[in-house]
């Protein structure tokens, strides 16, 4: 729904049901798939304010209630919500809007303490994760010990950040072994996603920059796997197919000029 409001093709469209990350998660019994479409619900109700209602707001409640049992990441979308209410807060009287932001807050309170130990459990989990073969401690560090010390931390820091960034996108080695075939069907996805990550926070909608931000903030301070970018991988593979769109008719425009 969210996508055809974007005036997405079928083309588009193909590239989202086909993403082999989805496909595959879709097929396991896990909370990844619950996660990513009670999420989806969630994005498309906060992705417009021209008609709220008290039944609309009930129901992000409801499902935030849902999400937020599900999985740790999803906090995320608290400060989301605060946002929106926020937007809205002149359709409604002092007393409602007090009543909204009280059981925000309950919610809140509530997920950060029980999902707190997850998070230290996570943030340790992190540090000896490797990317390309080294951990992520080192990165932090500095990996270049024989440039000088502020150059060899901005080079390694940039270097973790973007390996993190194709990580998060599928395209990285497989930690269990998986059969290199198999990891180039998985990587694929990154041909879209990678594009799109970065061409939502140029041209993307204000709302979408902003979910963006919040959502990556956790999975670029730990560890990135694609199983983490199931709830937002529409949106990204759009985006991304909007770029590859652009580059083409840019190459073709060229092609014609030059001929």
């Amino acid at each position: 729904l969210y996508l055809r409001k974007l005036k997405a093709s079928q083309l588009d469209c193909f590239f989202v049901i086909f993403y082999p990350v989805a496909t595959y998660y879709g097929l396991l019994v896990s909370t990844d798939m619950l996660f990513a479409f009670i999420f989806s619900i969630l994005f498309f109700l906060l992705s417009s304010h021209e008609r709220v209602s008290l039944f609309k707001i009930i129901f992000i409640f409801l499902f935030l209630l849902i999400f937020l049992g599900t999985r740790p990441n999803s906090i995320i979308i608290l400060p989301i919500i605060g946002l929106y209410f926020w937007q809205i807060r002149q359709r409604y009287s002092f007393l409602l809007n007090s009543i909204f932001g009280l059981i925000l807050l309950i919610f809140s309170m509530i997920s950060i303490c029980y999902y707190y130990p997850y998070f230290i459990k996570f943030s340790e989990a992190s540090s000896g994760v490797t990317y390309w073969g080294i951990e992520q401690s080192n990165y932090l560090g500095g990996i270049f010990p024989n440039l000088f010390k502020i150059i060899d931390l901005v080079f390694s820091w940039i270097i973790l950040a973007v390996s993190k960034v194709f990580y998060l996108c599928g395209f990285r080695p497989s930690w269990s072994g998986l059969a290199l075939e198999l990891s180039i069907i998985r990587s694929l996805g990154a041909i879209f996603l990678v594009p799109g990550l970065f061409y939502i926070l140029i041209i993307g909608r204000r709302f979408e920059k902003i979910v963006m931000c919040f959502f990556l903030f956790p999975l670029l301070s730990g560890i990135s796997q694609e199983r983490y970018l199931l709830p937002i991988y529409p949106i990204l593979i759009f985006y991304g197919s909007l770029f590859w769109k652009k580059v083409f008719r840019k190459f073709k425009q060229d092609s014609l000029t030059t001929i």
